[in-house]
C-alpha cells in the first residue's frame, strides 16, 4: 500500500476548504444594510409609537449552493479514502464501496457495505469503530461526523437552507416629540420576526444607529441547527482531516506526510 492513496481524499478536502473561503468572502461581502430595516411604525391597537427591525431580504441561494458543495466534497473525502484503501489490496475499485456510518458501533459492525472493510482490512476498521467513531453523539460518536454525514444526505434531496439569518442592530438613538430620549439601545431580530421591546405614547425619530451584525446559522431542519455556518464548515473540515491523517499515521506511520 502507498500513501498516494491518500490524494484523491486530500485534494476533496481541498476543494472544500475553496469552497468555505469562498462562501465567507461572500458573505462578508454582502450589503448587511440591504438586509433589515429600522424603522418607526405605529402600533394602532395600543395607539403607541414603536422602534422596529425587520428582515426585508432572504439570505441569496448561492448561499446554499456553497454549502452543499463544500459538505459532498468533505463526504466524498471519506468515501474516496475508503474504495483507495480497499482498492490497493484487492486491486479493484469499487462503486459500492462507502465509509460505515451508524447509529452506534454495533450498527456499523453489523452493516453490509462495511463488511469488505472488514475483511480486508481489519485494523482499519477497528480503528474507524474505536477511535473514529463515526455514529451518532448520543452513543458516543463523533457529533462532527456523524452530523456531516445527515447534513450530506439532507443535500442529496433539498437545499440546505441555513438561511436563519440572525442580525442585531446597536447603537440605536433617538428621540420622541416631547422631548424623551432613547441612547445605545440594541434591538435583534431572527428571520421573519420582528423585535420590539416597548413603545411610547408620542412620537419617535430615529436619529441614528450602529451597522447591524449578521450571523448565518443552521437552520431548524438541519444538523447543527442554529450554530453558525462557517465556523461549523471548517470544524467539518477538521474532522474530515484528522480522519485522513489518523489512518495516514497508523498505515504508513507519523512521517509519511513529511
Amino acid at each position: 500500500m502507498h500513501p498516494d492513496v491518500l490524494a484523491g481524499p486530500r485534494l476533496k478536502t481541498e476543494w472544500a476548504e475553496a469552497h468555505i473561503a469562498e462562501l465567507h468572502d461572500f458573505l462578508r461581502s454582502l450589503p448587511w444594510n440591504d438586509f433589515c430595516r429600522l424603522s418607526v411604525e405605529e402600533d394602532l391597537e395600543k395607539r403607541r409609537d414603536r422602534i422596529v427591525l425587520k428582515i426585508i431580504r432572504p439570505i441569496p441561494p448561492e448561499v446554499s449552493l456553497w454549502i452543499g458543495d463544500a459538505i459532498h466534497n468533505l463526504r466524498s473525502a471519506l468515501d474516496h479514502l475508503v474504495v483507495g484503501l480497499v482498492a490497493s489490496v484487492t486491486g479493484k475499485v469499487s462503486e459500492t464501496i462507502y465509509f460505515p456510518f451508524g447509529t452506534d458501533r454495533q450498527n456499523i459492525i453489523g452493516s453490509g457495505r462495511a463488511k469488505i472493510i472488514q475483511e480486508k482490512l481489519p485494523d482499519v476498521f477497528d480503528l474507524i469503530l474505536d477511535t473514529i467513531k463515526p455514529y451518532d453523539p448520543n452513543n458516543g460518536g463523533n457529533k462532527f461526523l456523524w452530523g456531516l454525514n445527515q447534513l450530506d444526505r439532507a443535500d442529496k434531496h433539498r437545499l440546505i437552507i441555513p438561511a436563519v439569518s440572525i442580525v442585531s442592530v446597536s447603537g440605536i438613538n433617538a428621540v420622541t416629540d416631547e422631548g424623551g430620549r432613547i441612547v445605545q439601545l440594541t434591538l435583534g431580530v431572527c428571520e421573519g420576526e420582528v423585535l420590539s421591546p416597548f413603545g411610547v405614547d408620542n412620537k419617535i425619530h430615529i436619529k441614528g444607529y450602529d451597522n447591524p451584525r449578521f450571523a448565518v446559522v443552521f437552520g431548524q431542519a438541519d444538523a447543527f441547527q442554529g450554530q453558525s455556518v462557517v465556523p461549523t464548515l471548517i470544524d467539518l473540515l477538521k474532522a474530515t482531516t484528522d480522519v485522513i491523517e489518523a489512518l495516514e499515521a497508523h498505515l504508513f506511520g507519523q512521517d509519511a506526510n513529511r
